[in-house]
């Protein structure tokens, strides 16, 4: 732990409480506050102890998923923040977050002079990665069909042999008919 951690009584009373209820939502502060001081692994512990308890509490999954970042475990902050706009469709934390994670993806790929056989003749998605088939079916699911819609008209042009992504939006297209 930190030595300022040690010397902070807003962190201690919280630490203290947590220790005392295991079960207290105050798990997310003291990760937060470990992430404040570089401890990633440390937040990332203590957010999936926390989760048990309160599976759906988005603040503690937005902490998890920060962490993740941190760590450079970005599919695994996806996940968390898909969780979350499955619940709260719109979550301005969350988009901005999928936003980062997505820059950072693209400015740690490797130039294409350096890029193996199999992957130079590739199409470059332009588009984010968040625009997945489970990214659209949220968002269909939410009553967003025109958005969900253009979403799966994204992948299929992006993806041209995703059947789920065709049929889907097939599906759509004929709901609308």
């Amino acid at each position: 732990m930190h030595p300022e951690l040690l010397n902070n009584s807003l962190f201690l009373r919280y630490y203290n409480q947590w220790r005392d209820d295991p079960q207290s939502v105050v798990f997310v502060p003291i990760a937060e506050y470990y992430l404040h001081y570089n401890l990633s692994e440390e937040a990332v512990k203590i957010c999936v102890e926390g989760l048990r308890g309160h599976p759906q509490l988005v603040t503690g999954r937005m902490v998890l998923a920060k962490a993740y970042v941190r760590l450079g475990r970005l599919d695994r902050a996806r996940e968390q923040l898909t969780q979350i706009l499955h619940w709260v469709s719109g979550h301005q934390g969350a988009l901005q977050l999928l936003r980062e994670i997505d820059h950072q993806a693209t400015n740690n790929e490797p130039d294409s002079a350096n890029q193996e056989p199999s992957t130079k003749n590739q199409v470059p998605s332009t588009e984010v990665d968040w625009q997945t088939v489970t990214m659209a079916r949220i968002l269909a699911s939410q009553g967003h069909l025109a958005q969900a819609r253009d979403m799966y008209e994204q992948i299929v042009l992006r993806e041209p042999h995703n059947e789920t992504a065709k049929i889907e939006l097939a599906r759509l297209k004929g709901a609308n008919s």
